[in-house]
C-alpha cells in the first residue's frame, strides 16, 4: 500500500487495526481542548452507529470507542497502533477537522495534530493545515458574527422608519 493507492474501506469488511486506531485518535483529538463538545460527541456516535451497521465496526470495538468517549486516551500510545502512512495522513487532515468543529483551535488539538502529522507531512504541508484551519474558524467566527447582527436587528426595519416619520408629521 501507498498513498496514491491506499486500502480501500469495504462495506462488510472491518477496518483493519490501523484504521481502527485512526478513530480512537480522533476521539483523543476531541478530548484535547479538555471537553467533548455536545455537537461532536453525536456527529461521532452517528458516523460510529453507521459504520458498525455498515460492518466496519464489531461490537468490541464499537465499546472501545465508546470507552473512549468518556476516558481520554494518550494520543502517542494510539498513535503507534496507526501504521499505515495513507490512515496516518487520513488522520491528520480528520484530526484538523474534528478541532475545527469545536469553533476554536486550542493549543492542545494543534500539539495532537502536530503529532499525529510528525514523518508523515512535511513542515510546510503542516503550516498549511493549521493556516487553513485558522481560517476556515474565521470565516465560520464572521459568519456567525454577521448571523447574530442580522438576528438582533428590528424587524422591519423600514416599517419602524416609516412609523416613526407618521409620528413625527402627523
Amino acid at each position: 500500500m501507498n498513498l496514491e493507492n491506499p486500502a480501500p474501506v469495504v462495506i462488510g469488511q472491518p477496518l483493519s487495526d490501523s484504521g481502527f486506531h485512526v478513530w480512537r485518535c480522533i476521539v483523543a483529538v476531541a478530548h484535547a481542548d479538555g471537553i467533548v463538545q455536545d455537537a461532536e460527541l453525536d456527529h461521532l456516535k452517528k458516523i460510529f452507529a453507521g459504520m458498525e451497521r455498515d460492518g466496519l465496526l464489531n461490537a468490541d470495538q464499537r465499546e472501545v470507542l465508546g470507552q473512549d468517549l468518556v476516558s481520554p486516551q494518550n494520543i502517542s500510545t494510539l498513535l503507534k497502533r496507526v501504521t499505515s502512512p495513507a490512515d496516518r495522513v487520513q488522520l491528520a487532515y480528520a484530526a484538523a477537522l474534528m478541532a475545527q468543529a469545536s469553533g476554536d483551535l486550542a493549543p492542545g488539538e494543534e500539539e495532537i495534530i502536530r503529532k499525529i502529522s510528525a514523518g508523515t507531512l512535511g513542515d510546510a504541508e503542516v503550516n498549511q493545515l493549521m493556516t487553513d484551519v485558522r481560517r476556515a474558524l474565521e470565516d465560520r467566527a464572521t459568519q456567525e458574527a454577521l448571523a447574530r447582527a442580522k438576528a438582533e436587528r428590528p424587524i422591519g426595519l423600514r416599517a419602524i422608519v416609516r412609523f416613526v416619520l407618521n409620528k413625527i408629521y402627523d
